[in-house]
């Protein structure tokens, strides 16, 4: 099984379509990647007296990349299942002065290393949450460069919790080869990453589940075993969920033989609206839109 390390040399912090691929897969095969904690490309191994502000913004979230996916070319989509998610027994949850919920109470930066047995993160005074890692950013490469700190359309660094062991992430692919890459894994994350996240290098074994030729999809989509989500970015929590509603309209309206105002309806009822990042005012407001699979007695869904 191909293992691609956790070299400085296979981390970048942008997508980029000039930047060669480190890694070459195919339809159907199973890879192993192994992913780099936020600050990484800082320092390997954090401290308590590490500072975030100290930390030049252009190196922070790596992610190991890219990987072309052969036989990919522009108007395909690529389909990723996440088999596993391995985590290290150490990562770092960091706070910082103007960022997260809680900017306007924690008026210093704070670095906390946390530990886990492999099935529960030890937060202190016998306070424990399940390990459940996520993806936090996973995209392929767009036509024109982008730091691997932004979504988009090509996913990028989305904080979506639906991105986890048994997930496909479906990347639109934008140019031959796909270059997608990923990282920024978190032990844990609710919805919103509302205000620092507990970041962890990580082994995923992934899977190129398919290759759907010429689909030309408007952006990165995720499903589970029971439902389809798509995520949207916004300057505002309302524009991230208008859009968020749209795009999902729109993967309904080609599926299902609903009027919008029934689709509306739909996902009004029994569909479901949710905060993907919120806690940074600096970046984009991320909002995602659920559907269950079982609401389509035809299997359309």
């Amino acid at each position: 099984m191909k293992k691609i390390l956790r070299e400085k040399k296979n981390l970048i912090s942008k997508l980029d379509p000039v930047k060669k691929a480190i890694a070459e897969v195919e339809k159907g095969e199973i890879f192993v990647v192994e992913t780099a904690h936020h600050l990484y490309l800082y320092k390997e191994k954090l401290c308590e007296n590490d500072l975030l502000y100290e930390i030049p913004r252009d190196i922070i979230n790596p992610l190991t990349g890219p990987i072309k996916i052969k036989n990919t070319e522009p108007g395909d989509v690529v389909v990723i299942k996440i088999l596993d998610i391995i985590c290290e027994s150490e990562g770092d949850a960091a706070t910082n002065p103007g960022t997260g919920l809680l900017r306007s109470r924690l008026s210093s930066p704070h670095m906390m290393i946390l530990k886990n047995d492999g099935k529960r993160i030890d937060i202190g005074d016998d306070i424990f949450v399940p390990l459940r890692p996520i993806i936090g950013s996973i995209g392929s490469t767009p036509k024109n460069p982008i730091s691997s700190l932004m979504p988009g359309p090509h996913g990028g660094n989305l904080d979506d919790p639906s991105i986890s062991i048994g997930a496909k992430v479906y990347l639109p692919v934008y140019i031959e080869g796909t270059n997608f890459a990923l990282g920024d894994v978190h032990a844990a994350q609710s919805d919103g990453e509302g205000v620092c996240p507990i970041d962890i290098n990580a082994i995923v074994t992934l899977k190129v589940e398919d290759i759907l030729k010429n689909q030309n999809i408007p952006e990165i989509r995720i499903e589970t075993n029971d439902k389809w989500i798509i995520d949207k970015e916004g300057e505002s929590v309302e524009e991230a969920l208008e859009k968020a509603c749209i795009a999902m309209t729109d993967f309904l309206s080609k599926r299902l033989n609903l009027t919008e105002e029934r689709i509306g309806l739909l996902l009004t009822s029994i569909g479901g609206f949710h905060l993907s990042q919120a806690g940074n005012y600096n970046y984009p407001v991320i909002a995602r839109a659920e559907i269950p699979k079982w609401v389509d007695t035809k299997g359309r869904l």
